[in-house]
């Protein structure tokens, strides 16, 4: 076992005895013996998922044997025993088999701790009479769950970045490459590092403690090299075309030569273009479908075994993604795609201590919007301003993948129009979004070569 695991099992150990000699000072709450919240279980619950089944029942036995020695608690210990080997036989297989949040699991664990309790009641007495008080106590349970378990819950997604997860199954490869990953440097790879959005990202990561590398990756040397000179960070260069196979290559290589423990990924190149079916080319489409889908998925699978405990993805939708948008279907498709996707994900990657977002803006203050709107005829909105400043969506979206959400939308009149879109019928919100758009007049001009930067 690590230090470090040994340590955090020690300081939730202490935390527990703490948390239930404070409680045992408490005044009762009704006059039915048996009914509290049970503040000690936060620190079990935080175990369970931060360290593993293990863990927390180590630190649930190790709190109930040191509290009876301490305080001669002697017919206290048995009903505490009881209990928590009630909870901890519902909580465990709960947590590894069911969907249920931590909060569900809680309950269910508050539940079965009372249930427990009665039996060792019922043991002591000699008598099934106590069997009377089983409703109000599974009540009670009910309710110290859902305490114990938003407790626990907002402890996880508030440390989940600080202390991790030593219960981490993402990794699939050998002990020896744990090792050498464990030996290497923490890194924060973002795509679309050129311009815009993904810019931004790798100036605010900047200052987050514990990165000592960053990987920029996008199809354009000169802007990446002045970012890293800039920031004046240690950086690895990786120009890549993400929409071709090659592309997508070279960045499973990379990772694959030097095995980096990866603290955060952000997914942020992209390419749109506004026009109808018949507007937009083969070329568009593929390369809007390749680089904001299809790079996204792979790249995002190629990266998670290299992720480190508590480590943050960040998927760039849109705020295009919530409804169906004639003259940018495509874009607004694919960003619907990746919000869908980046939700599950997020569930999925939950047993392992990593996290994922997806980033939804509206209009930003980027380059994205000149290039997709260059083709002149085709349609584009009347009105865009005022735009969003990148400095302030960015730092939203970091705020809420540290949080571990798994959306973010970044102000207020896209979540009015999140809200609005759930509720109002597609075709209301259809021809609503056609009569906000107007005719390109402007002539075509060249391409700026790399489109990161979202609307």
């Amino acid at each position: 076992m690590k230090a470090r695991t040994i340590t955090r099992t020690a300081m939730l150990t202490a935390l527990a005895m703490a948390l239930s000699y404070m409680e045992s000072l408490l005044p009762a709450f009704t006059a039915i013996p048996g009914i509290k919240v049970g503040l000690a279980n936060i620190a079990v619950v935080f175990a369970l998922y931060s360290l593993g089944a293990s863990h927390a029942v180590g630190i649930s036995l190790l709190r109930v044997g040191l509290m009876s020695l301490l305080f001669g608690q002697t017919v206290g210990w048995f009903f505490s025993l009881l209990g928590a080997l009630f909870s901890l036989c519902v909580m465990i297989p709960l947590r590894r088999l069911t969907p249920l949040s931590p909060i569900g699991v809680s309950v269910a664990g508050g539940v079965a701790h009372n249930i427990g309790q009665t039996v060792a009641a019922m043991l002591v007495m000699g008598t099934t009479a106590v069997a009377y008080y089983l409703p109000v106590l599974l009540l009670s349970g009910t309710i110290a769950g859902v305490v114990v378990g938003f407790v626990g819950g907002y402890l996880m997604r508030r440390l989940a970045v600080y202390v991790g997860n030593s219960n981490e199954k993402v990794n699939k490869h050998s002990h020896k490459l744990q090792k050498e990953r464990e030996r290497s440097m923490s890194i924060a790879i973002i795509t679309g590092a050129s311009s815009g959005i993904g810019r931004e990202f790798a100036r605010q990561l900047k200052e987050t403690l514990g990165i000592t590398e960053f990987w920029f990756i996008a199809r354009r040397r000169e802007p990446m090299e002045a970012l890293a000179k800039e920031l004046g960070v240690n950086a690895r260069i990786l120009c890549a075309d993400l929409c071709t196979t090659e592309g997508i290559a070279a960045v499973e290589e990379a990772l694959a030569e030097k095995h980096p423990s990866v603290r955060w990924f952000v997914s942020a190149a992209g390419f749109g273009r506004f026009g109808t079916f018949d507007q937009l080319s083969a070329t568009e489409v593929a390369r809007m479908i390749d680089l904001n889908v299809k790079a996204s998925v792979l790249l995002t699978h190629a990266v998670i075994p290299y992720m480190e405990q508590g480590g943050r993805i960040v998927e760039l939708g849109s705020g295009s993604c919530f409804t169906p948008l004639p003259s940018f279907n495509v874009y607004a498709s694919s960003k619907a795609f990746i919000l869908h996707y980046t939700k599950a994900l997020n569930y999925e990657l939950r047993p392992y201590g990593v996290r994922a977002t997806c980033f939804c803006p509206g209009w930003v203050d980027t380059e994205f919007l000149s290039i997709a709107t260059q083709t002149p005829g085709v349609a584009m909105p009347r009105q865009t301003k005022p735009l969003l400043s990148v400095q302030a969506v960015v730092r939203r979206a970091l705020r809420a993948a540290v949080r571990g959400r798994s959306m973010c939308v970044t102000n207020w009149y896209t979540k009015l129009q999140h809200v609005l879109f759930k509720l109002l019928p597609d075709s209301l919100l259809t021809r609503t979004w056609t009569s906000m758009l107007t005719t390109n007049t402007e002539p075509d001009v060249p391409d700026a070569g790399e489109e990161e930067g979202h609307a």
